[in-house]
């Protein structure tokens, strides 16, 4: 059996790799667990050395990654990407296409620098809302706010993760590291020509179906009922309610100011003072972000006073008899638990007129701050259920300026060759952890780390292919073929070929696997592999047929109640054309 293996390791090696592309495709399992499988399977049956495989772990390119999506992390905290999104909200009410387009190249335009995932998870409640106010369905905008991100992410090196990828396996076959900005003439070509394609073929090709994604603005930014007093500490005496910053967002609506027993009717003319109380709506986060504010109380008049180590948690009203119809007062949470509810949201209703007047019904959705012993007992003796710690986190909005100058810092210094990128990412994400801009337990959760599993199992899996010579008899078999093309319609082969595998498996896997292979192929052309090494790169991130092709399709797919066929029909002819211009594109810029 020994003797067998080795004298066919090259086909056994295919083989195993053609078998988990068939799992990729099957999605029994996810992506991770089939490369994670299939790398085990190399190391067992000896194509991969244990040495190699720890070697692996010392490729760049996966730790890049992880600093970019811990630098995306700290965008959302702080509190950047929710300003911009807000904004363009505001726009759409008095200008909704402009606010669409604005959105949408800043989709882009963000999606070159930052990993794009949680920038597009960001602006799909947004992207629903401006379908609503311009009377139109949110699956005429979803797929395009997924390419926008696509288009964005291969206008630089650090703009997807695959980029990235693509040039540390190159690296380790010997080619000279790409800078940050060299594949930015190319990038600029597929953003132009990916925006002219999509306004001519959108409106002739993208689904119009009525009351897809009203369920994901309300799942995705619930809006809760709650109170803030204004305390000395505030120091805003006399000031109007339309200076004072922390309470002008445009995701917090001022419902009434109370001041004693007394509603005050006209908010614009309104000059606060110490012991006003304002009913507000507004998400847990921006709730959150109020608490830790100082000057301001958040919650029910009469309730415990402000927590210095509570935890937050969620939990609903239980539909049982003796919890319906009774206010926040009746149950009692801060006298007999420590706990404060600092807001309630009722799931396509308005609570009430203000916390006090709120009689709690079943399912309703209460944020509440306590100490761990009270929330404790609270889970097991009040008359709530579901009692969950919550995801939602205050924005650090003070600490914008040093994460947008982390990342620009990044962007800068690798662009002059001040020091390899991964090394700048690594500072970077040091730094901001030290200025508290994110904590360190949200840093960590904010890394994807099926994709870091996926990316070293495949690197696992490319060197056994290496080791098998399975790459060499891959390019000996198609050389004699590619060998009549010209090189330009060799390009085009290569560009087909990942374009066409990243549709039915993960881009990173796949990019892993036909990054040796494209080198491979052009050296036996006589010619710059670089060339052939972008063309990989721009193919594994310009897919745009099925919604497994690339992470932002899956988004947007769920989100907007798409079809399988839907991806396709708009899909297919925006990886021809997006094809044939990034080829032209590499050859006028890179030569062949």
């Amino acid at each position: 059996m020994t003797a067998f293996i080795v004298d066919y390791q090259a086909y056994i090696a295919l083989g195993l790799l053609a078998c988990m592309f068939v799992g990729f495709f099957m999605e029994r399992y996810p992506p991770d667990v089939i490369a994670a499988t299939g790398a085990v399977v190399f190391v067992i049956i000896g194509f991969v050395s244990a040495d190699e495989l720890l070697d692996v772990f010392s490729n760049p390119a996966p730790l890049t990654i992880a600093a970019m999506f811990i630098l995306s992390g700290a965008l959302v905290r702080t509190g950047v990407l929710e300003t911009i999104s807000n904004k363009v909200i505001a726009l759409s009410g008095k200008r909704p296409l402009l606010a669409l387009l604005l959105l949408l190249a800043i989709v882009s335009v963000s999606s070159a620098f930052v990993n794009n995932t949680p920038v597009v998870l960001v602006t799909i409640p947004i992207i629903i809302k401006l379908a609503s106010a311009m009377k139109i369905a949110s699956t005429r905008l979803l797929i395009p706010l997924s390419y926008a991100a696509i288009f964005g992410g291969t206008v630089t090196l650090i703009g997807t993760s695959t980029n990235l990828l693509v040039d540390g396996v190159a690296r380790e076959n010997g080619l000279a590291p790409f800078s940050i900005f060299e594949i930015t003439p190319v990038g600029i070509v597929v953003v132009l020509v990916g925006w002219a394609a999509l306004l001519v073929l959108g409106p002739w090709l993208l689904p119009h179906r009525e009351g897809s994604g009203a369920e994901t603005v309300e799942s995705a930014d619930p809006v809760y009922l709650s109170e803030v007093m204004i305390t000395a500490a505030a120091k805003i005496e006399n000031k109007p309610l339309k200076d004072i910053a922390a309470l002008n967002r445009e995701s917090i609506r001022i419902v009434s100011v109370m001041r004693g027993g007394q509603k005050l009717k006209d908010l614009d003319d309104v000059l606060l003072t110490t012991g006003d109380r304002l009913v507000i709506q507004a998400p847990a986060s921006e709730i959150l972000t109020l608490n830790e504010e100082d000057g301001f109380r958040v919650g029910p008049r009469r309730g415990i006073r402000k927590l210095e180590d509570g935890v937050v948690v969620e939990a609903f009203v239980a539909p049982r008899r003796h919890s319906v119809g009774r206010t926040l007062a009746e149950m009692g949470l801060g006298s007999h638990f420590g706990a404060r509810v600092l807001g309630i949201h009722r799931p396509n209703h308005n609570a009430g007129a203000d916390m006090a007047s709120v009689r709690l019904r079943p399912a309703d959705r209460l944020l509440i701050e306590g100490q761990e012993e009270g929330i404790s007992r609270l889970a097991e003796e009040a008359n709530l259920v579901s009692i969950t710690a919550s995801e939602e986190r205050s924005f650090r909005r003070s600490k914008a300026p040093i994460a947008i100058a982390a990342l620009m810092a990044v962007v800068g210094f690798a662009a002059f060759n001040v020091m390899p990128i991964e090394a700048l990412a690594f500072i970077a994400v040091v730094a901001i952890l030290l200025l508290r801009c994110i904590d360190s337990d949200e840093a960590w959760s904010a890394v994807d780390g099926s994709i870091l599993i996926l990316i070293f199992a495949m690197l696992a899996i490319g060197t056994g292919l290496q080791n098998t010579g399975a790459i060499e008899l891959v390019v000996s078999l198609i050389s004699p073929w590619i060998a009549q093309m010209s090189p330009i319609i060799a390009l085009v082969a290569v560009y087909a070929l990942t374009s066409f595998l990243t549709e039915v498996a993960s881009n990173n896997a796949v990019a892993v696997i036909i990054t040796p292979l494209a080198m491979g192929l052009a050296e036996s052309l006589g010619i710059d592999p670089r060339a052939f090494v972008v063309a990989v790169m721009f193919a594994a991130s310009a897919s745009f047929a099925t919604p497994i092709g690339y992470q932002t399709n899956t988004l947007v797919y769920g989100a907007g109640n798409y079809t399988f066929a839907d991806f396709l029909k708009i899909g297919v002819p925006m990886n021809i054309i997006i094809g044939l211009a990034t080829c032209a594109a590499i050859v006028v810029f890179f030569g062949l």
